[in-house]
């Protein structure tokens, strides 16, 4: 963590790189994020893939979701689309032994096989070194039950006005290890509207951070205004930050 500021790759460096792809995840480590938030959904032979949309359309140009097809289905589809993408897809398993950052992981799935599958692809000390993310208070209940309180979970709530909800992830948060990321959808630079990621103890750095900034006047504003961590698309804004 550079200068007290938490640096947070959003989907890796989704502004310079493929979101959420190998390249996207190495640039980060590289940047020295202190983290990087990705995306995951599971196909249909369970195997789970860094993927934020349900569908393969807007990141790769294929007219596909992503639970219908297996994993060589959908290496098959991007193989023959070339023309429209450069990239493939990256499996959560591959992720965490590409890098050593800690993963904040948004899962996206709420079914139990497919998240047996992300806990089954991805188990020990890899998995424990990552936050998951979801906004399913059953999910994050059931990944509790099976991974324990080491187990690192954050709940995802999409509401400005979720004050009400967040007190109530809070008093059912059954592990010391639990975070609330409040997504605000934006920065403004005259409300300081926060994306609010609290442990139950405010110990953690990600404890009050900024969701998504992407200039060095935005991240001069929130760092001025006392946030302690920035999630960003922008590899400029980290090595700004690096340099303060």
């Amino acid at each position: 963590m550079q200068n007290s500021v938490f640096c947070v790759a959003h989907r890796g460096f989704a502004g310079s790189f493929a979101e959420n792809s190998s390249s996207a995840l190495a640039a980060a480590a590289r940047a020295g994020a202190d983290a990087i938030e990705v995306d995951v959904r599971v196909t249909s032979d369970n195997v789970p893939v860094l993927l934020h949309d349900s569908t393969l359309q807007r990141t790769h140009g294929v007219e596909q979701a992503i639970d219908s097809v297996t994993w060589s289905q959908a290496q098959r589809l991007l193989g023959r689309n070339r023309a429209l993408t450069k990239r493939s897809l990256t499996t959560l398993c591959d992720a965490v032994d590409l890098v050593d950052v800690p993963l904040i992981v948004d899962i996206k799935v709420s079914n139990r096989t497919a998240l047996h599958a992300v806990v089954e692809h991805c188990h020990g000390g890899a998995l424990q070194r990552c936050w998951l993310q979801s906004s399913c208070a059953d999910t994050l209940h059931w990944l509790h039950g099976q991974l324990g309180v080491d187990q690192r979970l954050m709940a995802l709530v999409d509401q400005p006005a979720a004050t009400d909800q967040v007190k109530l992830w809070r008093q059912s948060a059954a592990t010391p290890n639990f975070g609330i990321n409040v997504n605000f959808e934006h920065f403004s630079v005259e409300d300081h509207a926060p994306m609010l990621m609290c442990t139950k103890d405010n110990a953690e750095p990600l404890a009050k951070s900024c969701w998504t900034l992407n200039s060095q006047i935005e991240v001069a504003h929130a760092v001025r205004a006392g946030f302690t961590g920035i999630v960003t698309d922008c590899i400029d804004c980290i090595e700004w930050i690096k340099q303060l």
